[in-house]
């Protein structure tokens, strides 16, 4: 005897069908053994499709994480990026700060060299009247013992130089036999009157110096000085503005004739 599937009614073993409710015994005994075989060896005929889920979770966990992964990677690239250029660009800014601050300081000393008169220099190029100028502040604190120091200073307290160049024959006795230059004497005085020296040039730009003697019709020979060594005497002791203000006011008068 067995029992049908479909009813529970109990029919022969030989039945292949159920004389009951018609149901194919054969098949579902089949069915029935594979169903019991199953359970006696544990399979469960779901238990595939829950792997296969398990799986798939898993899988997309770990697509999650990756993707995740490389967001916060390339986030912290980035940002390490932007910080990099802005200390970058600080340490640009505050180069460029240190420049123009640097700039701004040597702007200052400069004017401030400019306005104290320490950087105002004389040089060989001169014209004639702070030529003289020049020559006349030499002169003066050279041979402090001479007439050129008294002339300095007379010129100075009056704002005035006056220059009478006098051409003189160089083969006759004249007082300028000792250094005669090209025979020309210029003279120098703080006023219209009373020169009491006077200065002649050689041609390789020598100064002769010379001052009146016991009389007026006799020169003192003082001394001679290139006219590179004139400047470089004056430049020392800080003559430029001294020698161009007497330039300024220097008066001129054209060549006349024999002494």
């Amino acid at each position: 005897m067995k029992i049908c599937p479909k009813c529970g009614q109990q029919v022969q073993a030989s039945d292949q069908f159920c004389p009951h409710c018609g149901t194919a015994l054969a098949t579902n005994e089949a069915a029935t053994t594979t169903r019991q075989s199953r359970r006696q060896t544990g399979q469960n005929p779901k238990a595939p499709k829950k792997r296969w889920r398990r799986w798939l979770a898993l899988a997309v966990v770990v697509a999650l994480l990756l993707i995740g992964g490389g967001w916060w990677f390339k986030h912290t690239q980035n940002q390490s990026v932007v910080e990099t250029a802005s200390s970058q660009s600080s340490s640009t800014s505050l180069s460029s700060s240190s420049s123009e601050s640097t700039v701004d300081e040597s702007s200052q000393k400069t004017a401030s060299s400019d306005s104290s008169g320490s950087t105002d220099k004389l040089s060989t190029n001169l014209g004639p009247q702070e030529t003289a100028a020049a020559i006349l502040f030499y002169g003066g604190h050279k041979y402090p013992d001479s007439l050129y120091k008294g002339n300095l200073q007379a010129a100075q307290e009056k704002n005035s130089l006056y220059i009478y160049p006098n051409k003189f024959p160089t083969d006759q006795k004249n007082g300028y036999e000792a250094h005669p230059g090209q025979g020309v004497a210029y003279r120098l005085v703080p006023s219209q009157i009373d020169a009491s020296i006077s200065y002649t040039l050689d041609q390789d730009q020598t100064v002769n110096f010379y001052q009146v003697g016991k009389t007026p019709l006799e020169l003192d020979y003082l001394g001679s000085a290139s006219w590179q060594s004139i400047i470089n005497y004056d430049n020392q002791h800080n003559a430029a503005p001294v020698v161009r203000q007497l330039g300024s006011v220097a008066h001129l008068s054209e060549v006349s004739g024999d002494e």
